[in-house]
């Protein structure tokens, strides 16, 4: 995990007193934290100024500590505020966006001493690789043996930061939204509107890494053109859209939409659903 000591320890706390609806005296608490009873008390009075919107933690010399009752999406709020205020996660997501810059440049924009950057990059790499993706540094992007890694990383990763309620992206959501919900409906795949969502997310990730030239290995160029990517392609209205944005689409966006948004479908192991579908495409293409 990206987070450091105090911020993960905030965070179980919060987690363990959203399970245990009760009073907790303040050394049981902290044995459970693993902590002292000072720095549990000194978590419970962050907690409750920074993320007072969310979540509040009754705290008595006598009885303890015991959280105010929480709803599910009010801690999703939390993990989305951790984040969001974590250096090590800006750093991930203005790497995203702002690919192949120097260290120089982002010392200055993170407003970091150079001591404390190369710490972040240092842990932010480990915990990278553990995923398998690779933080480069000369200039600072990730990478991985296949692109595709980095894609899904980087959906979960804006899934969790922003989730379905809020969109970080300058392309408005509903033209990604259109388009996922009408390629995958032409091609019968059902998806409910939580998929839909994650779906494009992972088109916009898509659309910004193959235009900031992270495009898929040259085996997966090669291959011809199946039902899919003809599909894809039928799209004008909305590809036209893409192209009038700050990102230019590459020749074949519509590869590295077919094997990245619906990737799944090319890992079936039961070829004969494949010809089912395609059948089905054929009838109506």
């Amino acid at each position: 995990m990206l987070l450091n000591t105090a911020m993960k320890r905030r965070l179980y706390l919060i987690e363990f007193l959203a399970k245990q609806q009760r009073w907790w005296p303040l050394e049981e608490a902290a044995a459970h934290l693993n902590c002292s009873t000072k720095t549990l008390i000194t978590d419970v009075n962050y907690i409750n100024e920074e993320m007072e919107e969310y979540l509040h933690i009754d705290i008595s010399k006598v009885r303890g500590i015991k959280a105010h009752p929480m709803k599910s999406n009010k801690i999703n709020n939390i993990y989305q505020n951790i984040i969001q205020n974590s250096n090590e996660f800006q750093f991930i997501e203005q790497v995203f966006l702002y690919p192949n810059q120097d260290a120089e440049y982002w010392i200055n924009k993170l407003f970091l001493s150079e001591a404390t950057f190369y710490r972040l990059v240092n842990s932010t790499a480990k915990a990278l690789k553990r995923r398998g993706l690779k933080l480069e540094r000369k200039p600072f992007r990730i990478t991985a043996p296949d692109e595709r890694w980095v894609r899904f990383f980087y959906q979960s990763y804006f899934l969790e930061a922003y989730g379905s309620a809020k969109w970080p992206f300058d392309i408005e959501r509903q033209q990604l939204v259109c388009f996922v919900m009408r390629t995958s409906t032409d091609f019968d795949i059902l998806w409910d509107d939580h998929e839909i969502i994650e779906y494009a997310y992972l088109l916009m990730v898509t659309i910004i890494r193959a235009s900031q030239g992270f495009t898929l290995s040259e085996a997966i160029y090669a291959e011809e053109d199946d039902l899919l990517d003809h599909l894809i392609q039928s799209n004008h209205s909305y590809s036209e859209k893409f192209a009038s944005t700050n990102y230019q689409l590459v020749s074949k966006w519509y590869r590295e939409t077919s094997r990245t948004v619906f990737h799944e479908y090319y890992n079936w192991d039961n070829q004969q659903n494949r010809k089912y579908v395609f059948r089905r495409l054929l009838n109506g293409f």
